[in-house]
């Protein structure tokens, strides 16, 4: 347990540049020829309880791990369905924040949302105006000298 908690505060201090795959084997005091292997049992273990840490490292390049922080309380607490339910939800509503604090990865777009999705715009204009008709919020802006709030469905 000492060893789990070593390499995931080695981890979760590493940021978004991460730690080598050396490093961590050092940190967890694995020696010999499976030193790699051992690693690789226990980063299994911190993913099966939750923690999400990805391999950054370019293919062909020595192994980088990162841990990005998620809040598996969502995960334990909620049935599959639930968690799909969820999933649909925050892809809908474009929240890519939440959608990171959940663990989900960008391949995880079911189809039924992918073209509500599809409607994505290069202008910055347009794309507010879309998330705020997602987000049912109401629009702020400057006009013809004076304030105007209007609903995004107006405009």
């Amino acid at each position: 347990m000492e060893r789990l908690v070593r390499l995931a505060a080695l981890l979760h201090n590493s940021g978004k540049d991460g730690v080598s795959a050396d490093r961590l084997v050092v940190a967890a005091g694995f020696e010999g020829a499976g030193a790699h292997d051992q690693l690789l049992r226990e980063l299994r273990y911190l993913r099966n309880a939750g923690w999400k840490i990805d391999n950054i490292a370019p293919e062909g390049e020595d192994a980088r791990y990162r841990m990005t922080s998620v809040d598996s309380r969502l995960r334990v607490q909620l049935t599959d369905a639930q968690q799909a339910a969820l999933r649909r939800a925050v892809l809908l509503t474009d929240r890519s924040g939440l959608a990171d604090r959940l663990g989900l990865p960008p391949t995880d777009v079911p189809d039924s949302v992918a073209s509500v999705l599809s409607h994505e715009s290069d202008d910055a204009s347009l794309e507010i105006v879309l998330r705020a008709v997602r987000q049912r919020c109401l629009l702020h802006f400057h006009y013809n000298g004076s304030d105007r709030t209007v609903h995004p469905v107006s405009v």
